[in-house]
């Protein structure tokens, strides 16, 4: 009856100091005893003992690997050496059917004789584990030097965006505070654009008043880039100033609403920290001003 899947493996042994060729027996075991072969209906026991001709042994083995054998994984090979003269030494390996050729018993044992285990011999490859996780970002590389062309690169830290989620109000005040979300962290040397987006509604009587607060030594080229101050609708005479860090400016406000876009351009001294934007009321009154969720402050570097 065939048997599954078999490969042979060879050996050879010599005295290492006349080169004469070693006398004895080898004796081959499966480990466990008994392995079932589901595949053919057979079971498979027992091994097999080899006397040495010339040294050398030569004997087809079934695979530790043939598909449809039992158990499905854990089997192995005994080899006892059992040499004329010679203590007897066992040893234990994995023989896979690999391209099938014969393979030499010296290329699949540990070669040291007090190591219970057994030295693999390389099968097919299997399939393709899973993909990873997505590793941690690697840090950002230093900005580049501008190249001789009219593009520039940008990084991704190089374009700040801060945005409002929620409604914020003021009332009956004049003083600039500080905006709850419009904030933005900034580096140390650096030049920003700088725009905006604020949807406002407040009586237009009392308008909204605008500045912004930076590191020590920074400066603030800016406009405010609004209609005008009792404006009854929002075509009219627009507002843009020239301003600095240290200037407020206030802009109209009509009943229904208006948008206004501050832009200018901040430039770094050796201090980082954070730009943002404060506001109040132009004239205190008991209505609310209020500056709306989804309005939005944006930097990008530009040196």
């Amino acid at each position: 009856m065939p048997l599954p899947a078999t490969r042979t493996v060879t050996g050879t042994y010599l005295n290492p100091a006349t080169g004469g060729a070693a006398t004895g027996s080898i004796v081959l075991t499966p480990v466990p005893a008994v392995w079932t072969d589901s595949a053919g209906n057979t079971i498979l026991a027992g091994g097999t003992t080899l006397t040495l001709a010339a040294g050398a042994f030569s004997q087809a083995l079934v695979t530790t690997d043939a598909a449809g054998v039992e158990p499905a994984t854990g089997r192995l090979w005994r080899i006892e050496e059992r040499l004329t003269g010679l203590p007897y030494r066992t040893r234990h390996f994995a023989l896979p059917l690999g391209p099938g050729t014969p393979i030499d018993i010296a290329d699949i044992v540990a070669a040291d004789p007090g190591a219970v285990g057994y030295t693999p011999v390389e099968g097919p490859a299997g399939p393709a584990g899973p993909t990873g996780a997505t590793g941690p970002a690697g840090p950002q590389p230093p900005l580049g030097g501008q190249g001789a062309g009219d593009t520039v690169a940008l990084r991704s830290t190089d374009v700040l965006l801060a945005a409002k989620d929620s409604d914020e109000q003021v009332t009956n005040s004049t003083a600039l505070q500080d905006d709850d979300h419009l904030a933005l962290p900034v580096a140390a040397g650096a030049v920003y654009a700088l725009d905006a987006y604020l949807d406002v509604e407040a009586d237009p009587a009392a308008d909204i008043t605008l500045g912004w607060s930076a590191p020590a030594g920074a400066s603030l080229s800016w406009t405010e880039t609004g209609i005008s101050a009792g404006n009854t609708g929002n075509i009219g005479s627009l507002k843009q100033s020239r301003l600095d860090l240290a200037t407020s400016s206030g802009v109209g406000i009509v009943a229904a609403g208006s948008a206004v876009r501050p832009a200018g351009v901040l430039r770094m001294s050796g201090t980082a920290g954070t730009l943002r934007l404060r506001w109040a009321q132009t004239v205190a009154t008991g209505t609310a001003t209020t500056l709306r969720a989804g309005s939005w402050v944006r930097l990008m570097r530009i040196s």
